[in-house]
């Protein structure tokens, strides 16, 4: 198995939105398997797998795809296994609002998308960033962890 952090640059209304409000640059952030498909946290569905990176992105939109420096295979189908138990479960709003707030309102049967992706590779013994919890982070601050190696850049 082999597959990448995927970092989206959007650019719709609601992605603009997202990076001025985390003075970041990615609005969103994933898993990406190789043949494409994704398993993300998205505000319409929630955590699901999609059968392509670009379903429900708008065209134009940026993604930068990485590795994860030090992962094992098998930490890799743990973290899989991980996410997929999650899938169906609702977007984390109120954890959003607690995320501009900066409150801890999040709902751990709830997921935005870096929460989810911080929170399950922690689960399996992988620390993208020391000293901040999940609910902390944003795709962008998630993008400056030292673990992470570009991979390569493709385009909705």
């Amino acid at each position: 198995m082999k597959g990448y952090i995927a970092f989206y640059r959007g650019t719709s209304l609601i992605s603009r939105i997202i990076r001025k409000f985390t003075w970041g640059e990615f609005s969103h952030v994933a898993y990406m398997f190789e043949d494409g498909r994704v398993i993300e946290a998205w505000h319409r569905g929630g955590v699901q797998e999609r059968k392509s990176y670009h379903d429900g992105h708008t065209a134009g939109t940026r993604i930068e795809r990485y590795q994860i420096e030090g992962m094992t295979v098998m930490q890799e189908e743990l973290f899989v296994q991980a996410l997929r138990h999650e899938i169906g479960c609702k977007y984390d709003l109120k954890g959003i609002v607690g995320f501009i707030r900066r409150r801890d309102i999040n709902d751990m049967n709830k997921w935005f998308c870096s929460e989810l992706i911080m929170q399950k590779l922690k689960d399996v013994g992988i620390e993208l960033l020391l000293r901040i919890k999940p609910y902390q982070t944003s795709p962008t601050e998630l993008n400056v962890s030292p673990l992470l190696e570009l991979v390569d850049i493709v385009v909705v």
